[in-house]
């Protein structure tokens, strides 16, 4: 074979590498490193960088261990029934992982679009994006209270550096005869 030909080859397989499989490599890498972030419980950009903890695993916090089940129960109720725990206290809700209590989000982070120019990574989850990037909500439709910034999806220099890596070996292993 020449080496005309051989030029022709390699990059033709390149070419389609970066074209097909590259848009689809870097979608579940980041996924991957996006998820892992509820893992580390902060987000991965030039180390990890810790969220702000929770006040339901505050012990002196008033929502310390809340747990909301979706009914309406006074204090009223909790005095007829001789209750002396907090209204809604769970014990095993003081221990849970920040932003894993249901794992929703952690489960929603997913690849949106995927393409040779573009791959877009986020959330459907209509509170994903204030516990990201912080902002103000209602709770229980009445006191409005400000989260803060919980970022788990975003630019990651580790990331990039991890894609990088893959890319070369990848090109490496294409380019090798």
């Amino acid at each position: 074979m020449s080496k005309k030909i051989i030029i022709e080859k390699i990059t033709e397989e390149v070419e389609g590498f970066l074209k097909n499989d590259l848009p689809h490599i870097v979608a579940k890498e980041a996924v991957d490193e996006f998820r892992e972030n509820f893992e580390r419980q902060g987000f991965r950009n030039n180390g990890v960088q810790p969220w702000p903890e929770v006040k339901r695993r505050m012990p002196n916090s008033p929502w310390y261990g809340f747990q909301y089940k979706g009914e309406r129960r006074s204090l009223k109720d909790r005095k007829k029934k001789g209750q002396k725990r907090k209204l809604n206290y769970s014990a095993k809700y003081t221990k849970y992982p920040i932003l894993r209590v249901t794992s929703n989000l952690y489960r929603s982070v997913t690849s949106f679009e995927v393409s040779p120019q573009r791959v877009e990574i986020g959330s459907d989850l209509p509170y994903a994006q204030v516990q990201n990037d912080g902002g103000h909500i209602k709770v229980f439709g009445k006191a409005k209270v400000k989260l803060p910034k919980r970022q788990f999806v975003g630019e990651s220099r580790e990331l990039m550096d991890h894609l990088e890596k893959i890319l070369i070996q990848k090109i490496d292993n294409l380019t090798n005869i």
